[in-house]
């Protein structure tokens, strides 16, 4: 299950995935978040919350990673994302790390960090803790 919600005058894009994810429904949510972010103009930020899903199979997490590079291939983005744990934080952080080391993604298990989040997608440095 995923809720996708689009804050235009923000150039925000909200969404979170919850329950169980299969790679197929998460095609889906990538087209949505795709298309969700086309409708923005100027500088746009996506903020991905899957704190609430079940762990992510390798090919659940394998068309995650897709979608948020179609996302990025947009230009003039910014994703942070809430995860789970700490073990997902590595996780993701690992099958992620050139996004996040250009600082046009970052990955976070604590939800003080995702919501304090800079997301400029000017800023080429995740925010220090």
């Amino acid at each position: 299950m995923y809720l996708v919600d689009v804050i235009e005058a923000e150039g925000l894009v909200e969404a979170s995935l919850g329950g169980r994810v299969t790679a197929e429904e998460m095609k889906v949510f990538g087209q949505a978040l795709a298309t969700s972010l086309q409708t923005l103009v100027g500088q746009r930020r996506l903020f991905l919350d899957t704190s609430r899903a079940k762990e992510l199979d390798r090919e659940a997490l394998a068309v995650l990673c897709e979608a948020k590079d179609r996302c990025l291939g947009l230009g003039d983005v910014k994703i942070v994302s809430l995860v789970r744990d700490s073990s997902d934080d590595v996780r993701q952080t690992t099958q992620r790390l050139q996004a996040v080391l250009e600082g046009s993604e970052q990955i976070t298990s604590d939800p003080f960090l995702a919501g304090a989040a800079d997301l400029d997608p000017a800023t080429t440095a995740p925010v220090a803790a």
